[in-house]
């Protein structure tokens, strides 16, 4: 899963989906979409690429977290703000999607938000970089895992990349099929194919479609075949 490069490129989903209209959800404003790109790049020139996603991160966790410790708030009940938030981050930052996917697949008693910003901000450092890798080995070791979280985090990245256009969602599908891929689900394998057809550079996706590929998953995952938990280099 976990890349230390800082860009990506930019891409997508279908916006005309019907989980999305059946909740009676608009397209998400892509002209604040822009901006917030924008806004992203100027703090990277401003004052640095660590800063930028320190500062990016501390504003996104807390509405983040909020919503993902409670169960029963919907897709919907997350502010189209961190919706737009989430898309950014991804779209720019891999260290800003890895640091936010291992608030959904980690135990969280093993990080808080210290933690967290600093797989953000500061991928490259060894210690970061070791404290990632042993979080996430130890989470896909583990032979339980809270499966309903990550459900409900596919069903928003689904439902975020239903309102807007292709080209701006690709890394949040392939987030989308790690973590069908973390619960052990093969369909995974068509999202991230999927996402490879459109962008083969998206490295989070052609990762799933190796590990389902070859039938492996996490130890939690319905049988598994348990090797080293899956790492990106790019």
């Amino acid at each position: 899963m976990v890349s230390n490069n800082e860009h990506s490129e930019e891409a997508g989903m279908n916006r005309e989906d019907d989980g999305v209209a059946g909740l009676g959800m608009h397209s998400l404003p892509e002209a604040r979409l822009e901006g917030m790109r924008r806004e992203y790049f100027e703090r990277m020139t401003d004052i640095g690429t660590a800063s930028a996603a320190a500062r990016w991160i501390a504003d996104l966790l807390p509405p983040w977290l909020t919503w993902l410790r409670e169960p029963e708030m919907k897709p919907q009940d997350l502010d189209d703000e961190v919706q737009l938030m989430l898309v950014t981050g991804f779209n720019i930052s891999l260290a800003v999607r890895d640091a936010i996917i291992m608030t959904v697949v980690a135990d969280e008693s093993q990080w808080d938000e210290g933690v967290i910003s600093r797989f953000a901000a500061h991928p490259h450092d060894k210690d970061v970089a070791q404290s990632m890798s042993t979080m996430l080995t130890a989470a896909f070791e583990e032979p339980e895992s809270d499966e309903r979280r990550c459900v409900r985090v596919t069903e928003l990245l689904h439902t975020i990349s239903g309102r807007l256009p292709a080209e701006c969602t690709r890394q949040l599908r392939a987030v989308m099929a790690y973590l069908k891929w973390w619960r052990g689900d093969e369909s995974a394998l068509y999202d991230a194919l999927g996402v490879l057809e459109e962008d083969e550079r998206v490295t989070l996706a052609a990762i799933v479609a190796a590990a389902v590929t070859r039938h492996v998953y996490p130890a939690h995952a319905c049988g598994a075949e348990t090797e080293d938990a899956p790492t990106a280099d790019t």
